[in-house]
């Protein structure tokens, strides 16, 4: 276990869990799991609809992913596309607190990490499904995902297209920033 830091009279370890001493009593108890309610079909792909893990502290309730991801260095803290929000690497794993699963991101990167079912199609004339999405920031840009025989294949397609997209984009804002604030 390695402890990055201290909030509030508790020490954040590296692999998401709240301790009261770095070395004794394990607080991981502290954010109560939302009890999972069953998956339908359309749930098992959808994987914003799994619950994040909140901590009480005197009458509020603290995310603890932002908690955890407060200790992790901002590389766009300033400008126009600041990062201002923390994200989830794996969107289906927002239980998931550690260090490994935790980013910094603005609202158009955080778009692209979501996975919506209505970007999937089936063509009739085809017999095919495709998938296509488009960003707003910065212009117009269509991403187009290929064809499928299976909807399970053009989800995997869709999936990794998402990550291509998010990975150009964080890319882009991380040298423009290096860029105007004339760092190498």
């Amino acid at each position: 276990m390695k402890i990055i830091g201290k909030w509030n009279m508790y020490f954040v370890a590296e692999d998401g869990n709240l301790y009261t001493d770095s070395l004794c009593k394990n607080k991981s108890e502290l954010p109560q799991r939302i009890a999972k309610k069953n998956k339908s079909k359309t749930d098992m792909y959808n994987e914003d609809l799994t619950p994040y893990l909140f901590m009480p502290v005197q009458y509020k309730k603290f995310a603890i992913h932002k908690i955890i991801g407060s200790f992790i260095p901002n590389p766009v803290p300033l400008g126009k596309f600041r990062y201002d929000r923390i994200d989830h690497i794996n969107p289906s794993e927002k239980a998931n607190n550690s260090i490994v699963n935790l980013r910094w991101s603005n609202p158009h990167l955080n778009s692209l990490n979501r996975h919506l079912l209505s970007d999937i199609t089936f063509d009739h004339d085809l017999h095919m499904w495709t998938a296509e999405f488009a960003t707003h920031c910065r212009g117009y840009k269509l991403y187009h995902c290929s064809w499928a025989t299976s909807f399970k294949e053009i989800w995997s397609l869709y999936k990794e297209k998402r990550k291509q997209a998010y990975d150009e984009w964080d890319e882009f804002y991380r040298n423009t920033y290096k860029l105007n604030h004339c760092m190498t």
